[in-house]
């Protein structure tokens, strides 16, 4: 997630009682309810292992990425990616 590269994303996460990770959830699995005892302990876990969890994604495009993943898009005509 491109959020999570940003200066300032942990406080954004963590804001509001981890309401993004909330909101999150609700948008990648509307069809999934989350248990409100097990909500509080998701978000018990992830306070405490801060900044941890965002270290994933933002390992994700370290430098050179960007421009690997530009153009590798490049030379893959996107007909390679539909449904046949």
């Amino acid at each position: 997630m491109g959020l999570f590269q940003l200066p300032g994303s942990g406080w954004m996460v963590t804001a509001r009682d981890l309401a993004l990770i909330d909101r999150l959830w609700r948008q990648w699995s509307p069809s999934l309810s989350l248990d409100p005892a097990l909500q509080a302990e998701l978000h018990e876990h992830l306070r405490a292992s801060m900044p941890a969890p965002l270290k994933y994604y933002r390992g994700l495009l370290r430098p050179g990425m960007l421009g690997a993943m530009r153009r590798l898009s490049a030379r893959t005509p996107m007909s390679a990616f539909e449904k046949r």
